[in-house]
């Protein structure tokens, strides 16, 4: 695709505006959010009519694509629809030069925590990294990817506008979401456990053993892992705070040269065995919330979280237990490989029969 000069500062203007209104707190009453405690497993899937084949690759290229451009539509044409859908599940054989140009005008991307510490007017790297996202989705040709680092975003969500995550949370997209979106779900737990600006958004850097704080030890089993259906208790979660003490930022004032980054401070660790979820965890320090992770990340209730999301993101908003079931099926044996769940969704007849249902 070429971009004109003309066509990126028209995109520029309107994600501009875009981005000052996106600071603006949106209630979900305005917006007709249905509250996911309306969801019943238990509604019946309609499929729509069997489509044909040009019909059908136009439905996929709707759910995978942001947009899909008569460019595109005519390479999955000439390619194939399973050829199509390879290509956009490895995207780095997609050349997108293109767009890797536009984003040079974001000197923030590229700058190292420790820089983009340094600016001065914080809200800089945020408005930035929203104008990049943003053109990434309408121009990028990897569209699949970029849907993929959209629903991973919002599955480890972290408010932009709170504190440092004003100045993290370009290093969570480029470091944590954008690597992963495509790899293992562990990759991207552990990823994201790690990640400075989820660490500050959930005040996980200031839990320490005289008073671990529970907020990110809650979420990461209700959000992020097995959800409320999982089993766990309010002991769980305490333990799994207990776990979580030391895991920290390098904070911004410090005189390491690592401002910013990751860091287990060994001091503040809660040592002692601890029991979450019926597992053993021997006193460890940092290896306490590896085996913890691992554990989170391989449960069947994740599969089922997991599966459900995908199925609600590209097929219905009410996806059938058997759809469900099936991609907690292949996240299991595959080892949470996000590429294996996502051809398997795509060839599934629910997929195929499900245009209309968003």
């Amino acid at each position: 695709m070429t971009i004109t000069r003309r066509d990126f500062l028209k995109s520029s203007a309107l994600i501009s505006t875009w981005a000052a209104l996106s600071a603006c707190r949106i209630t979900e009453q305005f917006l007709g959010v249905v509250s996911d405690a309306s969801y019943s497993p238990q509604t019946e899937f309609a499929p729509s009519p069997p489509l044909t084949d040009k019909a059908l690759l136009l439905h996929t290229l709707r759910r995978i694509t942001f947009a899909q451009t008569p460019e595109m539509i005519e390479h999955a044409q000439k390619v194939g629809l399973d050829a199509f859908i390879e290509e956009q599940l490895n995207p780095e054989s997609i050349p997108d030069e293109s767009t890797a140009k536009m984003l040079k005008n974001f000197p923030t991307l590229s700058m190292t925590t420790s820089e983009r510490l340094l600016i001065e007017r914080r809200a800089e790297p945020v408005v930035e990294l929203i104008k990049a996202t943003l053109l990434q989705q309408m121009f990028s040709q990897r569209q699949l990817f970029e849907m993929m680092v959209d629903f991973w975003s919002n599955h480890f969500n972290i408010y932009i506008g709170k504190n440092l995550c004003k100045v993290f949370k370009t290093d969570d997209d480029q470091k944590v979401i954008r690597p992963n979106a495509l790899e293992t779900f562990r990759a991207l737990l552990h990823a994201s456990a790690h990640s400075p600006a989820m660490l500050i958004y959930l005040d996980q850097a200031t839990s320490r053993a005289a008073a671990p704080n529970e907020n990110y030890a809650r979420e990461l089993m209700e959000l992020h892992t097995i959800g409320v259906a999982g089993g766990f208790t309010s002991n769980d979660v305490e333990e799994v705070a207990r776990v979580l003490t030391g895991w920290s930022v390098v904070g911004p004032r410090s005189d390491r040269s690592d401002k910013g980054e990751f860091i287990f401070r060994a001091l503040r660790h809660a040592e002692g065995n601890k029991t979450v979820l019926g597992m053993n965890i021997s006193s460890g320090g940092e290896d306490e919330a590896i085996q913890l992770l691992d554990m989170l990340a391989a449960h069947p209730n994740t599969a089922l979280i997991i599966g459900e999301k995908l199925a609600r993101r590209f097929i219905t908003d009410r996806p059938s237990a058997a759809i469900v079931t099936s991609l907690a099926t292949v996240f299991t044996e595959s080892n949470g490989d996000i590429r294996t769940i996502l051809r398997t969704l795509f060839s599934s007849e629910e997929f195929k029969a499900s245009a209309g249902q968003k």
